[in-house]
């Protein structure tokens, strides 16, 4: 028991090293790169929202909303999608997710498209537009309306014993 143990430690202790370098090189590459706390804030006064989303090197941008989505729709699975950089501190990305009624049927997708620029290294501000798509994401072409997306970096709290 007490070696099996060491050895989880010892290559938790592994990875947790060797994991950690493709992260700090990928931010030396993008300055996005990493987990965001956002708060979206729709026009018209309608209630804000909070989502997280995880920027990775090459492209990728993954996350979760925290609010159900605007009706009929009930309920939002997790967010994948791509991001790029459009140079001067500025990113666009679009992220995808599958949408469900209350009986957790599949009613479709919804696509949020997003620019924001970089206010230093720790805060983005932007604008978010959505559309309702269907399940093979066949999507209305989008509406001008936009939310207001602020974001701010998650950072790594150490673990105090």
């Amino acid at each position: 028991m007490k070696t099996q143990s060491g050895r989880l430690a010892a290559l938790t202790a592994i990875a947790m090293t060797f994991g950690a370098l493709p992260v700090h090189a990928a931010r030396q590459q993008s300055p996005l790169v990493g987990t965001w706390v956002n708060t979206i804030e729709p026009p018209g006064g309608a209630p804000s929202s909070i989502a997280v989303s995880s920027f990775v090197a090459g492209g990728v941008v993954t996350g979760t909303p925290s609010e159900p989505p605007p009706p009929p729709l009930v309920r939002v699975g997790g967010v994948a999608g791509t991001w790029s950089d459009e140079g001067d501190g500025t990113y666009a990305f679009t992220i995808v997710a599958f949408t469900y009624d209350s009986s957790g049927t599949l009613t479709g997708t919804v696509k949020f498209n997003n620019k924001v620029m970089l206010l230093g290294n720790d805060r983005y501000e932007g604008i978010s537009q959505y559309q309702v798509c269907d399940p093979q994401l066949v999507c209305p072409p989008p509406t001008a309306n936009s939310a207001k997306l602020t974001g701010t970096r998650l950072s790594l709290q150490p673990v105090t014993e």
